[in-house]
């Protein structure tokens, strides 16, 4: 089963089980009796710290390939690894969707993670 992603405040292309907000920071403006209209859980750990996401701010997003090696090192260093493995196996249970709030998905960190969370592993 595919690992489906979404724009937070947009509905997944496909229904889905659970709807994971991999964001640093919860949605501003949002009341928290809001929040399951769109995402069902919020999951910071999975994140990119607010140190990478400030660097690659600072690169103009030019430098995708460098962000993408940073992210995976973050988290293989925490838990990233082990939860990225359990979201594996739920995934072949349970459709879910990986969310964050960056417009342009291809450089946007929820694309790396779908793909992590499908194949069980960073890189």
């Amino acid at each position: 089963m595919a690992v489906m992603t979404f724009r937070f405040g947009q509905a997944p292309p496909a229904p889905v089980a659970i709807r994971i907000l991999a964001t640093r920071f919860l949605p501003r403006g949002v009341a928290k009796v809001e929040w399951p209209r769109f995402f069902d859980v919020w999951f910071p750990p999975l994140a990119p710290s607010a140190e990478l996401l400030r660097w690659y701010r600072g690169q103009q997003r030019s430098d995708w390939k460098r962000f993408t090696q940073r992210y995976a090192a973050e988290l293989k260093r925490g838990d990233g690894k082990h939860l990225l493995a359990l979201l594996h196996v739920i995934s072949r249970q349970l459709p879910i969707a990986v969310g964050c709030y960056c417009q342009d998905e291809s450089t946007c960190h929820r694309t790396l993670l779908a793909r992590w969370v499908e194949q069980g592993r960073v890189l």
